[in-house]
């Protein structure tokens, strides 16, 4: 990723002040990893995928591993493993922020009750129905409003996915659920997801440009510049800076 980046001239996060280079126009990639079974093999790992640049990592994904539990497939761990909460404090002793997307209701809770900064959700909807997963995964993989509340409480934010099936056909449905969110949890907790180009031909928008469409769209309604800014940007800014500062190391 280092390398390709270095190809196209497009710098990466280290730093808080590198959040700040990207609030003041220079653009910054976020290097993440979505699933750190990497972790089972050793803990330090995570030294050496922050030394090469790791800043964002989603505890588990499609494959099972032994951290925890996630919403596609029957449980496994009953919730988190004390692996699992020893790579959310590590993260939080070297200052990665951690990421909760795909994780069950239980790791979530435990998750939230071990870490020392707040946690994100990178993609989904937010759902007023609890889904299982033995549903089909677009449902299962919700969260659900109650949880979506307890990230917010400690801090934390919740991104949008583009699958159509949750935001509509068009970029102007994906601006109607994001405002569904911060009515839900208010526009401090609200953020563009990850995986834009994630779900294939089941998304409504796979490029970073349809981001300004969704924008223009939100001002066009009266939308303020505070809330745009913390939607586009801020909200995720904060909490990766929060957790980058708290690095003990």
């Amino acid at each position: 990723m280092r390398k390709y980046l270095a190809t196209i001239d497009l710098r990466y996060v280290q730093k808080p002040s590198d959040i700040d280079a990207a609030r003041s126009g220079t653009p910054h990639v976020v290097i993440a990893v979505e699933g750190a079974g990497f972790t089972e093999d050793s803990l330090d790992l995570l030294d050496q995928s922050y030394t090469d640049g790791l800043r964002h990592l989603q505890l588990v994904h499609y494959i099972h591993n032994a951290l925890g539990d996630f919403q596609t497939e029957r449980p496994q761990h009953n919730g988190m493993t004390e692996l699992g909460v020893n790579v959310v404090q590590w993260c939080n002793r070297l200052g990665i922020l951690v990421d909760l997307a795909h994780a069950t209701n239980p790791v979530i809770d435990k998750a939230l009750e071990v870490s020392a900064t707040p946690i994100i959700w990178s993609h989904s909807a937010i759902t007023t129905t609890q889904y299982s997963w033995q549903q089909s995964s677009n449902l299962s993989r919700g969260l659900y409003l109650d949880y979506a509340k307890k990230i917010a409480r400690r801090g934390g934010a919740v991104g949008l996915w583009s699958l159509q099936s949750t935001v509509g056909s068009s970029p102007a449905g994906y601006a109607n659920e994001l405002m569904r969110m911060v009515d839900a949890i208010g526009p401090e907790h609200v953020m563009f997801g990850t995986d834009l180009d994630g779900v294939g031909k089941y998304g409504v928008m796979d490029r970073f440009e349809d981001l300004r469409k969704v924008v223009d769209l939100l001002r066009e309604r009266g939308v303020d510049d505070k809330t745009l800014e913390a939607i586009c940007f801020e909200n995720y800014a904060r909490c990766l800076r929060t957790a980058m500062e708290a690095r003990r190391i």
